[in-house]
């Protein structure tokens, strides 16, 4: 039963703080910072304007702070300033090598279906579900929750949504069994 199937493919949650800065400068080394301490929830941290500059009003900054959590969990329901102050800000001022302003803003966006969940087994109901998907002649299924998988890049995702643009706008070079076939997919981050 493909809805059965589809109820045991679970999703990790996402909660995105924003801090907003008075800067001038950047204050991040990098445009993405990955966490991996084991006592601190935010995974990744990003700033909009190290990439573009027009990410920011002139004289402003953010960061954005990523914390893999669950739905309702103590981080999803957590107020902005509490998770600010116990994770974000030490984070951010190790990161900018002493203390950051204090932010004039924060605010959160909330992800309930952020990373498709690769739990021991389930590629059968995964299975499943994609078949059901590839039997549909109109319907072609193609990132990260179209595919259930994580893709490292936004670059596969915008070529597979450009590959199904152009099929259905009916670019005859473009096969929907050969361009969104699993097979033949960019890879998706590796299990191992």
């Amino acid at each position: 039963d493909v809805l059965a199937s589809a109820g045991q493919l679970s999703y990790r949650a996402l909660r995105m703080l924003y801090a907003i800065y008075p800067s001038e400068r950047l204050l991040t080394p990098a445009r993405e910072v990955y966490c991996v301490a084991p006592n601190n929830p935010i995974k990744r941290l990003y700033e909009p304007r190290f990439s573009d500059p027009t990410a920011a009003p002139d004289g402003f900054t953010s960061l954005c702070f990523e914390y893999t959590c669950a739905v309702d969990d103590e981080i999803w329901r957590s107020s902005d300033e509490t998770l600010y102050d116990k994770y974000a800000e030490p984070l951010a001022s190790a990161i900018h090598d002493g203390a950051v302003p204090a932010p004039t803003r924060l605010f959160s966006a909330f992800l309930s279906h952020a990373y498709p969940q690769h739990y021991v087994g389930f590629e059968r109901p995964l299975d499943a579900v994609m078949g059901w998907i590839d039997d549909l002649p109109n319907m072609i299924s193609c990132g990260r929750q179209g595919r259930y998988a994580y893709d490292l890049l936004l670059f596969p995702t915008l070529l597979e949504a450009a590959k199904a643009a152009a099929i259905v706008m009916g670019d005859e070079s473009e096969k929907r069994e050969d361009a969104f076939s699993r097979t033949n997919l960019p890879p998706a981050f590796p299990l191992s």
